[in-house]
């Protein structure tokens, strides 16, 4: 425990160090949430790509203009006129950032580094933005002594403009920042701002998936996300969360003001102590309607058989669960068909590639006979359920024809 206790100060020191005098370089600012209907599919639509028309819309405020991708800068995109532009505009309410358009390999990587730390600083004043999206951009803080100190500096620099706006914006409805190495110290310091931020009602979605987080600055960035009530989606797929950021998940999840309604944890390091976590705190959660556990190729089938009580708990609020790509075999789908027996709200069940026959776990013609019986003449109202790779031979395909021939709910 006193270890644990040590390890978890260094962390924040770690943060307040990477920050420096964040107090002098972050204003805390008050405001009121917009209260419109929010409309995902909205924020994932794509804009009008940022060219001279365009630049030269945002440098008159027009408030036609309420969305913009920025795929590169040229000589025709200054990346610093753009963001000045961009941070003085009052009607911009989605900004999307392309890195994959951009050259970030070893020879252009600091000048695009450069064009991007001109572009942020000018963001860091807007007051506009709704929702952010990053995509495949190297914001990897790293070690200076392993890394061009020129390009460590860069980097920091815009990470440290990226906390200013995120602390400074009060409208900030969704930051989707993915593909962009947070790792460790970006994530530390992405955690402290939001612990800090004084307006926490805005936020509803955060997509950190896929930048190399592991389980202690998971841990921070988890913990800091405590007093968001407005907050219904979080997605932290493809990192590397093990025990310390399920621990922080299930204070989070259990926490009165949450109202989390999607989590989504695919291809992670999870465990069977790992899964034992989450499945104290989802069978108490009454808010969750969407899950996903994919690809967590370390929870073995007894964590499964044991993760399935959850679904048992009357108050049990999961409607979609995606446990694709795990290693589920007869037990553990036999628990599972318990669970389904008498629970109803799961409506899609995602199982593809979980029991390939290629697999030393698989489940065998029995493990899906005994499955399906389980749903003959029960409360489940399981609608969707997806078995593509799972080895389906001639005789599970049987199986599977009868009981949706004696399935009522089942598509």
């Amino acid at each position: 425990m006193e270890e644990s206790s040590q390890n978890d100060d260094a962390h924040q020191r770690d943060s307040k160090g990477i920050l420096g005098d964040v107090d002098s370089e972050i204003s805390d600012v008050e405001g009121d949430s917009d209260e419109e209907e929010f409309h995902w599919e909205d924020e994932d639509e794509d804009g009008p790509i940022l060219d001279a028309n365009t630049l030269l819309q945002i440098k008159n405020n027009d408030p036609i203009l309420t969305s913009i991708d920025v795929h590169c800068f040229d000589h025709c995109i200054d990346g610093e006129d753009a963001g000045h532009f961009i941070g003085k505009s009052s009607h911009l309410k989605k900004l999307l950032v392309k890195g994959e358009s951009m050259e970030w390999d070893d020879r252009f990587i600091v000048r695009t580094a450069c064009l991007l730390a001109r572009f942020c600083r000018g963001i860091a004043q807007n007051h506009s933005v709704e929702h952010l999206q990053i995509r495949c951009c190297d914001l990897f803080v790293g070690d200076a002594s392993v890394k061009d100190p020129k390009l460590t500096k860069i980097q920091t620099f815009i990470v440290m403009r990226l906390a200013h706006f995120f602390q400074h914006n009060v409208r900030l409805r969704s930051l989707k920042i993915e593909c962009c190495c947070l790792r460790h110290k970006s994530t530390l310091v992405l955690a402290l701002v939001l612990a800090r931020k004084s307006n926490k009602s805005a936020l509803q979605r955060i997509d950190l998936s896929s930048n190399e987080i592991d389980d202690d600055a998971a841990k921070e960035l988890i913990e800091s996300l405590n007093g968001y009530g407005s907050l219904v989606e979080l997605s932290l797929g493809h990192n590397f969360i093990r025990v310390k950021g399920c621990a922080a998940l299930e204070k989070l999840i259990s926490s009165p003001t949450s109202n989390l309604k999607e989590l989504d944890l695919q291809s992670n390091r999870i465990d069977d102590k790992a899964i034992a976590i989450l499945t104290r705190s989802l069978a108490k959660n009454t808010s969750i309607k969407k899950v996903d556990l994919g690809d967590n190729y370390g929870v073995t089938d007894d964590g499964w058989q044991h993760f399935f009580t959850c679904l048992q708990n009357p108050s049990s609020s999961i409607e979609q669960l995606d446990l694709g790509a795990n290693r589920i075999a007869d037990q553990g789908i036999t628990s599972l068909g318990n669970a389904l027996a008498n629970n109803t709200t799961l409506k899609y069940l995602d199982l593809s590639s979980s029991s390939s026959l290629q697999s030393p776990v698989h489940v065998t013609a029995d493990g899906w006979r005994s499955f399906f019986a389980r749903l003959h003449n029960s409360k489940s109202v399981l609608q969707d359920i997806l078995l593509s790779g799972c080895g389906i031979d001639d005789e599970k395909l049987d199986i599977l024809a009868d009981a949706v021939n004696n399935n009522s709910t089942i598509k």
